[in-house]
């Protein structure tokens, strides 16, 4: 077999025509092998220039992959078996590069949940558990952040919760609260103890509750019904409401 033709078809990429058939060569492949117009070509050589090629193409592919953003190892190896990549050359290549790093990743994955998305140990533990990183890694990116910065980020969402109710008791508020903020990734009992330290009485509310409901109701037995049917409904104590009401 001869090399006919080289046409370069990308910046780094050109189409060999070897006799009867096409094949695609990295600029990498083409000069290993000093490939060629009218170059012989034997059947050993053309084997191990695809098996080249298509190393070097997967590479590539691979390459824009973890360029977009940080990636750990394990969701590398993933995206590699789902897209039919087994070339075992590809990991070690970057690793050997420095392009794969689990506790730079962890480190920088930490620091951006703690920093810009307010998440707790737990939901940074989950996340970084589902990218296959080793709960070793993950525990030693969680000790660069002190506990109170965590307590901090808590406190913050717990006061922007209180201060945006409106209409819901105690009760209902912690609720609501526990679920979102477990969802997040914090502990219960200290959900509990800053929501103790931060809340405002239910008084504050039902007053509230009250003035608004006797700008629609003239009748003030209709409104007091209504006003206790309203706030036992939300979860308020009869005796606390009998109290303001």
């Amino acid at each position: 077999m001869e090399i006919i033709e080289i046409k370069q078809i990308k910046k780094d990429l050109y189409r060999l025509q070897i006799t009867d058939q096409f094949i695609e060569v990295p600029s990498d492949v083409l000069i290993k092998y000093n490939l060629l117009v009218r170059k012989k070509i034997e059947d050993n050589l053309l084997v191990k220039i695809k098996k080249e090629s298509e190393y070097y193409k997967q590479l590539d592919v691979v390459l824009k992959y973890i360029t977009k953003k940080l990636r750990s190892e394990g969701e590398v190896q993933d995206f590699l078996v789902e897209n039919n990549f087994f070339d075992k050359k590809i990991m070690r290549y970057l690793k050997e590069k420095k392009y794969l790093d689990d506790q730079k990743y962890a480190d920088a994955f930490v620091h951006d949940s703690v920093y810009l998305r307010n998440h707790g140990v737990n939901k940074i533990k989950y996340e970084l558990n589902k990218r296959k990183v080793s709960d070793e890694i993950i525990e030693k990116a969680l000790l660069k952040i002190e506990d109170s910065i965590f307590l901090e980020n808590l406190q913050k969402i717990i006061i922007k919760k209180i201060k945006q109710n409106k209409k819901n008791s105690k009760k209902i508020l912690l609720e609501n609260i526990l679920v979102n903020c477990q969802q997040f990734g914090y502990e219960r009992d200290d959900i509990i103890e800053i929501f103790n330290q931060n809340y405002v009485e239910d008084q504050e509310i039902i007053i509230n509750a009250k003035k608004q409901l006797e700008k629609r109701v003239k009748n003030k037995k209709n409104l007091k019904k209504e006003l206790e049917v309203k706030l036992l409904a939300k979860g308020f104590n009869i005796d606390e409401i009998k109290k303001v009401i």
